[in-house]
């Protein structure tokens, strides 16, 4: 579950595991380091905060492709969608306005 779930919280995996595994089991994956969490992030005490990942390799990766999505929002705006509203993209030549209802603007 851990490997098609990076980052599942460790309260979901308690939730979550198969039949006839305990919390004793999934704590003891951890100290034998069989499963990695970060302890520095948050402590086994508060399992809704602390991320499971099969290894430490796959906890980096997850760290950084989560901060790059959140770098890449940063600066998004939302704005109101209403039906016929023409949309724009600034800053791209080769795309004209488009209205919400997926038609070029100045059409139908």
């Amino acid at each position: 579950m851990v490997s098609a779930e990076p980052g599942i919280s460790l309260s979901e995996l308690f939730r979550h595991a198969a039949e006839g595994m305990s919390r004793h089991d999934i704590y003891a994956l951890i100290a034998s380091r069989e499963l990695f969490v970060d302890l520095g992030t948050a402590p086994l005490a508060e399992p809704e905060r602390v991320h499971v990942f099969a290894n430490r390799e796959a906890a980096v990766a997850y760290c950084h492709v989560a901060q790059t999505a959140e770098a890449t929002t940063d600066n998004c705006r939302g704005f109101s969608v209403h039906a016929g509203r023409t949309i724009g993209w600034p800053d791209v030549d080769d795309r004209k306005p488009w209205r919400e209802d997926n038609q070029p603007a100045g059409r139908g």
